[in-house]
């Protein structure tokens, strides 16, 4: 397939998806599928209330990254990540024991 044929495939699934595109700066390519689907599986999960943490190495697999380090990529640069996590983390406070610093 030439890179033009493959450029309107692209187009056209873009368009078939029902994705909005920018009226200016960068144009979407196909990896930015990739990210997306990255991003709205690890936030469904958070919404979900399921431990993200847990599902990693599924996604990982699922991408074809050869370690987490890879996919935990997406976890800190998820837009919507640190403001659940900051959540998460209140929630979780009350199982730390108290220490004392002196």
């Amino acid at each position: 397939m030439t890179p033009a044929a493959v450029g309107v495939a692209f187009n056209r699934i873009w368009d078939l998806a029902g994705l909005s595109r920018a009226t200016a700066g960068k144009r979407p390519r196909p990896y930015d599928f990739r990210h997306h689907f990255a991003y709205t599986n690890i936030e469904r999960w958070m919404a979900g209330g399921i431990d993200v943490d847990s599902m990693l190495p599924y996604l990982s697999r699922y991408m074809g990254h050869a370690s987490l380090d890879s996919t935990y990529y997406y976890i800190h640069t998820s837009p919507d990540f640190m403001n659940a996590y900051a959540g998460m983390a209140r929630e979780g406070q009350c199982l730390l024991p108290e220490v004392g610093f002196e």
